[in-house]
């Protein structure tokens, strides 16, 4: 189907959807309400989705003096951005971020599959928490005149054809690596490093190997990670009592989950639903 955004300067884009992961790929996103006006995220098709878990992209015009801010915990992975003047990739992170966007611009983007990170990134633990300039110009060539054109339909196709040259064919090794992760993101959600090795079918010796090899975190980090991006949802979008969501979720209790909880967005359970819930 077609998907109609908002481009640069009130441009309009086409850009082709396959199905569009939104109920996964929604954990990541604090405020949905404040993404900018043009934003989506995409499944990438068949051929390239052992590496790519999704594209996305976003543009933006802002009036002279108004400026967007989005707070995001972020999938334990690494994204390749391409922006108008840079190619850059945004390491693992280990708490939430904030961006502002001001004036106008863009961002083509590919979240990695845990396949494709080493021959991209390197070592993953080196870019946490990092945002760095990668020595891409021809992606950056291509994505860039693609989007001039307004056709980020060709963009993907430019950015798909760099990440297959740069990554070549998918190992064995790297499969796996990718079928880990998924299973520590499917429902039921895994509550203990023991849990996710026993259901990926893999030693937790292994496990480790994989995910720093491949990630950049340790597997508890990830899987904190996954609580708290569901935790921050059902806050969002449920009634639920905050104790109810703690229990849910696998903790204690509720002072453990509000601990952790402030100690990776700054705020309290309750204070994060009241903020989410003011328009």
């Amino acid at each position: 189907m077609k998907i109609k955004v908002e481009g640069p300067s009130d441009a309009r884009l086409y850009i082709c959807a396959m199905n569009d992961p939104l109920s996964r790929a929604e954990r990541g996103v604090l405020r949905p309400d404040l993404l900018p006006v043009a934003f989506r995220r995409l499944a990438p098709a068949e051929s390239i989705s052992g590496l790519v878990r999704w594209w996305w992209f976003s543009s933006w015009d802002l009036p002279h003096g108004q400026s967007a801010t989005q707070q995001i915990l972020a999938f334990p992975s690494s994204n390749v951005v391409v922006e108008p003047h840079m190619v850059g990739i945004s390491g693992p992170t280990t708490k939430s971020s904030t961006r502002t966007l001001e004036g106008s611009g863009w961002a083509v983007a590919a979240l990695l599959q845990p396949a494709a990170v080493p021959a991209v990134v390197g070592d993953p633990a080196r870019y946490r928490d990092s945002y760095r300039a990668l020595a891409a110009p021809g992606l950056l060539k291509d994505v860039g005149e693609s989007v001039a054109k307004l056709d980020v339909e060709a963009a993907f196709c430019a950015f798909e054809h760099w990440l297959t040259s740069t990554v070549g064919p998918v190992s064995s090794n790297g499969l796996l690596a990718n079928a880990v992760m998924e299973r520590v993101e499917s429902d039921p959600p895994i509550r203990n490093v023991t849990e996710w090795a026993g259901a990926a079918h893999v030693s937790v010796r292994t496990l480790h190997r994989l995910t720093a090899k491949h990630v950049g975190l340790t597997p508890l980090a990830i899987i904190r990670r996954r609580r708290l991006q569901d935790a921050a949802h059902e806050l969002r979008a449920t009634p639920a009592p905050v104790g109810a969501i703690a229990v849910r979720m696998g903790y204690a209790d509720q002072s453990h989950f509000t601990r952790e909880f402030r100690a990776t967005f700054g705020t309290t359970p309750s204070d994060y639903r009241r903020t989410a819930h003011t328009l």
